[in-house]
């Protein structure tokens, strides 16, 4: 949803924040640079950019998104929005590796995010993955609910680091 205000998200209580940044091989998001601006005028502990994964080069995406953010700043991070498979679900995981292989080589030393369910994770096969199991890949999972009921972790992952239990909503006049 977009920010119009950016104040009165931050002194509604946010912390942090996800931006949608790009999209497969041609999308960047109308509203990724006023997102980001407005986000980096605030005092949040979070900001991630997210890429919604879809067919093509994963390596060309990922710099597609390194390129639409820019240079990060310390309280920011990228993330994989792993939501629709790729066209051969055999390879997603060499394709989800490939990304953050690009990913890795411009942030050594910082840890990246992947948002996907255990749902999606399990269609292709529920595969171990490294990244994961040693915690170089942090898990944002969703689980929209009113119970209070935490998200179904996918193997490799042994927690989820955010939980999003809402898609959100706006501030601000349009």
């Amino acid at each position: 949803h977009p920010v119009h205000d950016w104040t009165a998200l931050v002194a509604s209580g946010v912390s942090f924040v996800g931006i949608k940044a790009t999209e497969g091989n041609t999308i960047t998001d109308r509203s990724l640079v006023a997102h980001r601006d407005g986000a980096r005028q605030q005092p949040l502990d979070l900001v991630i950019y997210f890429h919604f994964a879809r067919s093509g080069d994963p390596v060309y995406q990922a710099a597609r998104l390194l390129g639409a953010v820019g240079p990060l700043k310390p309280f920011e991070r990228l993330c994989l929005d792993l939501e629709v498979l790729p066209d051969d679900p055999g390879s997603v995981l060499g394709w989800v590796d490939a990304f953050y292989a690009r990913l890795q080589r411009a942030y050594p030393a910082t840890r990246q995010l992947i948002y996907t369910s255990k749902r999606i994770w399990d269609s292709f096969g529920s595969p171990a993955w490294p990244r994961a199991s040693r915690g170089d890949v942090a898990l944002w999972a969703p689980r929209y609910n009113a119970s209070g009921n935490e998200p179904a972790v996918p193997a490799p992952w042994s927690a989820w680091n955010i939980w999003q239990w809402t898609d959100g909503g706006e501030h601000g006049p349009a």
